[in-house]
């Protein structure tokens, strides 16, 4: 069973109107149509796959939150952008171990701001417990999970502080893009 990144681009009907998620669409490293401004990590459930969306766990983590777990999360084909990673039980087993050590772990602010910097912020504090973003907590979990293969017998270890964009761009060419989201006019409270 593949692992999922579900993305939400800029363009989204689940996102509100905020200063927030208009900066990290102005951020975003593209001139494309649409910027993608938030990422979770997803493993859907093998007979909960249908057409109108995936259920299964999730982790991710919101701005002003901290990490989290949704065990039972479905997720709408018509409001996301997925893209399929193939694995195996051993690379998920990884991912999620890692995932779950995470919880309740707090929302990095200095690395989010430091998009409008050239310099990255990691999150690693010393004397503080590691802080995530939402790309930087699903990047370093697909590193985790060895899903970029290998170079010399090592894993290929991608850069954890990134823009959402960004590793939506650095996974095309492990992942299979299952889902393009239906533009609706109406915008529903939802802050990133």
């Amino acid at each position: 069973m593949p692992v999922v990144v579900a993305f939400v681009a800029d363009n989204s009907s689940i996102l509100e109107d905020s200063w927030l998620n208009s900066t990290a669409a102005r951020l975003a490293p593209t001139s494309g149509d649409f910027k993608i401004i938030h990422c979770e990590l997803f493993f859907p459930s093998p007979v909960a796959r249908n057409i109108v969306g995936l259920t299964g766990a999730s982790y991710g983590i919101h701005f002003n939150g901290s990490v989290f777990k949704n065990p039972f999360n479905q997720f709408s084909k018509s409001e996301l952008i997925f893209k399929d990673i193939p694995t195996n039980h051993a690379q998920d087993a990884q991912m999620k171990a890692w995932l779950d050590d995470q919880i309740g772990k707090k929302f990095n602010y200095l690395g989010y701001a430091s998009f409008m910097s050239p310099c990255s912020i990691s999150g690693r504090v010393p004397g503080m417990k590691k802080r995530f973003y939402c790309s930087q907590l699903t990047m370093e979990a697909l590193n985790k999970g060895e899903v970029f293969g290998y170079h010399d017998g090592r894993p290929v270890q991608m850069p954890v502080s990134v823009h959402p964009h960004t590793l939506f761009d650095a996974i095309t060419d492990i992942s299979t893009a299952i889902s393009r989201p239906v533009q609706r006019k109406e915008k529903l409270k939802f802050k990133l």
